[in-house]
């Protein structure tokens, strides 16, 4: 957009070397542009730096934050955090929102400087009032987590909505979290399903997920474990955990699809791949109980085992129950199994 919005008086490459050379920053800025992005022309990031610079030194703005994002990315030029702040200054000084919303990032995540939340909310403040929505996001997450400014829910649902409004799907799903949990807010499930909704139509699978749980549990809505069940596929097709859980949830009791123990075995297990600890803790009942494939106190053991290392009450508490039904070779056995399991979990 910016490229269009900037360079649209420039027809092709030559017409924007010959004025480039002409020394014409604007044009030697689009020039640089197409070499940094491989646009009309072969990507060429050592280009793309030359004609930066050229602008830059004659005070283009746009040119010092482009320039800024090569040497915080080492593109062309090796990386140096200290280049990347020079350069972003300068832009943000001439009111750039590029080069405010990255002398934020360089604040908050002590990039190159010492981490200064006060400083970093200053420069996203100015970006986020000149419009850039990914500023107006950061904006919200700050006030809602008191980094650099008291913590203040309706300053952050102010800025998230700002950005949600515009179709940013992490502040849709941010401000919708809050209305449906009522955090700092009165509870509000219309509106959370609103953002929510629009999330999901981006194809964001935590808002997906976040639907299907309302319809799972009725918050707000009537319960309909059938559109739960519709919401919980398409995040699982996504690889969300919690909905893959939910999905071998279904399966397992039957709500909304027919009752099928080996197909909630079989998303219990894609969701232990992605990290759930639920439901690892379902299978080892399953295979406590014998539900979907033979009864196995060993498995169910070990998996109970490993639920409680990471920290399950409930699979720690269970384990003795267990114990009790099994043998002391049995014992021995789930120990092992277990430490296989522990092994192959992600470091």
């Amino acid at each position: 957009m910016l490229f269009v919005t900037l360079c649209q008086a420039f027809q092709n490459a030559e017409d924007s070397r010959v004025k480039a050379e002409q020394g014409d920053a604007a044009a030697q800025f689009c020039l640089g542009v197409m070499y940094d992005e491989g646009r009309i022309i072969p990507k060429d990031y050592a280009e793309a730096l030359k004609w930066y610079m050229k602008a830059a030194d004659q005070g283009y703005a746009p040119a010092q934050s482009n320039l800024g994002v090569m040497y915080f990315e080492g593109r062309g030029v090796p990386q140096n955090f200290s280049e990347a702040m020079k350069w972003y200054r300068k832009a943000a000084d001439q009111e750039n929102v590029g080069g405010q919303n990255n002398l934020g990032l360089m604040y908050k995540d002590g990039l190159g400087v010492p981490q200064n939340y006060s400083k970093a909310i200053k420069w996203y403040a100015r970006a986020a009032n000149q419009g850039l929505v990914k500023a107006q996001y950061v904006m919200g997450r700050m006030n809602e987590e008191g980094l650099g400014v008291p913590q203040n829910m309706a300053k952050a649902v102010k800025w998230y909505r700002k950005a949600a409004d515009r179709g940013h799907a992490l502040a849709q799903i941010r401000l919708a979290d809050i209305y449906a949990e009522g955090r700092g807010i009165p509870h509000d499930y219309q509106r959370a399903m609103k953002y929510y909704i629009k999330a999901a139509d981006q194809g964001n699978s935590q808002a997906q997920y976040s639907l299907g749980f309302m319809f799972a549990w009725g918050n707000g809505v009537p319960m309909d474990d059938a559109k739960a069940l519709s919401f919980f596929r398409k995040a699982a097709e996504k690889g969300h955990a919690g909905a893959l859980y939910s999905l071998g949830v279904m399966y397992n009791e039957g709500l909304g699809v027919e009752q099928d123990n080996a197909e909630a075995i079989k998303y219990y297990r894609m969701a232990i791949e992605k990290g759930d600890v639920s439901a690892r803790y379902n299978l080892a009942v399953m295979y406590f109980n014998g539900e979907g494939e033979p009864q196995n106190y060993v498995k169910a053991y070990a998996n109970l085992r490993v639920a409680a290392e990471l920290e399950d009450e409930t699979a720690r508490n269970s384990l003795t129950f267990v114990t009790l039904k099994m043998t002391p070779e049995q014992i021995v056995e789930g120990q092992r199994l277990a430490e296989v399991l522990l092994s192959e979990l992600p470091k």
